[in-house]
């Protein structure tokens, strides 16, 4: 009973936090929140998709790091985008990150996280919604507006999350074969790793490579 209380009241302080700051809104960085992907025709050979394939998942995931201030303009972010890509080594191993359009950065009004996204079907339907947590529905996730969608499964960067407890971004992935994944990406507070469960019991490939040993 303590419990429940508890994860009540933590609800309606988070809602009320994020409430606070509902003026500010999101954008998918080209065109504004709610706009399809600018640049649609690109679309680049990613060999990482035959990994995700043998996986027999329907997409795969890098956490990046965390960025320090929240996403206004691409141009303006493209510095601290390269700075954790370098890092991460995602430009060694994902070569095409060195190429990626304004219109595939993405992300929620108060995102700190940023994750890069491959979908594994490039003909996939993606979109990227803003969530948070309905205080009179249970805490139930409620989507708030639409981000980022695309008609192809070209990957993007998202930042998003402002908080460590749960995810502000929802991402769908609709293969030509009608199959659908929904998840919301988030760092796990159990054992700091991105937390790869989706809806359904599907799995998210996780590509990335972090920074401690299985003993921490």
């Amino acid at each position: 009973m303590k419990s429940r209380i508890l994860a009540v009241l933590l609800c309606a302080a988070m809602l009320i936090s994020f409430n606070a700051c509902d003026g500010k809104t999101g954008s998918s960085l080209s065109s504004g929140a709610g706009s399809t992907a600018s640049d649609a025709a690109w679309n680049p050979g990613i060999t990482q998709r035959a990994v995700l394939k043998q996986a027999g998942v329907m997409c795969g995931v890098m956490y990046i790091g965390f960025v320090e201030k929240e996403m206004t303009d691409p141009d303006a972010m493209r510095s601290d985008y390269d700075r954790l890509i370098r890092a991460s080594g995602g430009f060694e191993e994902f070569e095409f990150l060195r190429e990626l359009p304004d219109s595939q950065l993405v992300s929620t009004a108060m995102g700190h996280d940023l994750y890069l996204i491959i979908p594994t079907d490039p003909d996939a339907k993606v979109e990227v919604s803003e969530v948070s947590l309905d205080y009179d529905n249970d805490c139930a996730y409620r989507v708030e507006r639409t981000l980022y969608s695309a008609e192809n499964g070209a990957p993007f960067l998202l930042q998003c999350n402002y908080s460590d407890i749960f995810s502000d971004a929802q991402i769908m992935i609709t293969n030509p074969d009608g199959t659908r994944l929904k998840w919301m990406p988030f760092m796990s507070l159990k054992d700091g790793t991105v937390q790869t469960e989706a809806d359904d019991g599907q799995k998210v490939y996780d590509f990335t490579e972090y920074q401690f040993s299985e003993e921490e």
